[in-house]
């Protein structure tokens, strides 16, 4: 694709989107996903947060859903879910024409709507325990765990319960498919551990012992799984059950792989750092980036826990993409130089912006008000800006065409993008190993 076309692809395929400067052009150039252009004079663009086009949501009755229409020129296909259960929801799953949600922490339900109408296709009530984690989704299997206190796998297609096995007192944390296994952390009368079971029944596996809860969810990337703790420690340990390795490093993010590198948000100082370890040992090679705004650690909090997404990066074509406080940048993924940041209207106080989302050749961030913004991948300019006057606290979906997001009041939002090459990020970290 060249410049030109990309900028013709975002400018007409997201409706009511601002104009992009001229890019540079350059002889028998094309774009690449690892040559990114800039315009030879970027427009000075307003602060995150600013432009943006308030939404007004539709009033949906408990249980039911609606159609509705958007922006500035009414150009968004939009439906708005309300669930029965009304509770701060976390992030939905897509698969097969079809978004999965659970009711909430206090919930005891698993919902499927259809993708394009919001309307309930069925509702697997009344599971054996309440809080539904985040769903992961693979070849029409649903899998979640409840919070108190066991894993569950539907069929994706009907709701139905194929299998659900008690895993221990608390497992706030949602798993992960890998092949033929599903993994997921869990106390033990030991301690904690991160075990692997069969997904077509629920067999054990393999069980290797950690030293917490982990932070939101298992990371598949080859032939190892990664996960980070409450206590700040990030484990590698292969799918075949054995450590590898275990690095005490204040972690404060689920990493993302990347090669032979892991990157990472970690505590430091007040504040947090994006850092990069070394796969084969976990030894920090470098740090990327800092910030002074205080994390939102969940501590001993479990519905926290359940919740927690936190800073963590992702890394696409060799460029990490971060969101941090209320600041999100872009930068080389191996030199760390910055290629572009934008920084929120409120400035980097707390956490204002959620975990970052990369789908076609956008990035996008939510906050916790309720604001939506997609920024251009190459160089930060942000072509589309909701407000949606609805707090929004877990990472948002792509699929198709189509964005998701869950809000704190118990609704699923879904908004036609205006390009159907737009997807790839089906779930919580992209897809069913949660590292795309």
């Amino acid at each position: 694709m060249t410049r030109a076309a990309l900028v013709t692809l975002l400018a007409i395929g997201l409706g009511g989107c601002r104009q992009p400067p001229e890019p540079f052009q350059e002889e028998n150039e094309g774009f690449t996903p690892d040559r990114p252009y800039h315009p030879k004079q970027p427009i000075k663009q307003a602060a995150l947060g600013e432009n943006l086009t308030k939404v007004d949501l539709p009033k949906v009755a408990s249980g039911k859903s609606a159609q509705f229409r958007f922006g500035r020129e009414e150009e968004h296909d939009a439906w708005l879910a309300t669930l029965p259960d009304r509770q701060r929801l976390v992030s939905v799953a897509y698969g097969d024409g079809r978004i999965y949600v659970g009711g909430g922490f206090d919930s005891s339900t698993m919902y499927a709507l259809d993708a394009k109408t919001g309307k309930r296709e069925w509702a697997n009530q009344n599971l054996v325990d309440p809080g539904p984690t985040q769903p992961v989704f693979d070849d029409d299997q649903l899998a979640f765990n409840t919070f108190s206190c066991t894993m569950i796998i539907l069929e994706a297609s009907t709701g139905r319960t194929l299998w659900e096995k008690w895993l221990g007192t608390e497992t706030p944390n949602m798993p992960a498919f890998s092949g033929n296994l599903v993994l997921a952390a869990h106390p033990t009368d030991d301690g904690f551990a991160l075990s692997a079971y069969k997904r077509r029944n629920g067999t054990d596996v393999w069980s290797s012992g950690i030293d917490a809860h982990i932070l939101t969810a298992p990371v598949v990337y080859g032939d190892s799984v990664y996960v980070a703790t409450v206590v700040g420690s990030l484990y590698r340990i292969g799918l075949d059950g054995r450590r590898i390795w275990r690095q005490r490093l204040g972690a404060a993010s689920a990493p993302w792989i990347d090669g032979n590198e892991v990157h990472i948000a970690v505590r430091q100082k007040g504040g947090e750092a994006q850092v990069v370890l070394a796969a084969a040992d976990g030894s920090q090679l470098r740090t990327v980036t800092t910030t002074g705004a205080p994390g939102d650690m969940p501590g001993d909090d479990f519905g926290q826990t359940w919740a927690f997404e936190g800073s963590r990066p992702v890394v696409i074509d060799g460029v990490r993409y971060t969101a941090m406080g209320g600041r999100v940048e872009a930068r080389d993924e191996h030199s760390g130089e910055l290629k572009w940041q934008r920084t929120h209207k409120n400035g980097e106080r707390g956490r204002a912006l959620g975990s970052v989302v990369v789908a076609g050749p956008l990035v996008l961030v939510t906050t916790r008000k309720g604001e939506l913004m997609a920024l251009d991948r190459m160089t930060g300019d942000q072509f589309m800006g909701f407000d949606f006057g609805t707090p929004i606290a877990a990472q948002p979906v792509v699929a198709n065409g189509w964005m998701y997001i869950a809000t704190a009041r118990g609704q699923v939002l879904a908004f036609e993008l205006g390009n159907d090459k737009m997807d790839g990020w089906h779930m919580w970290g992209g897809n069913a190993g949660h590292n795309l």
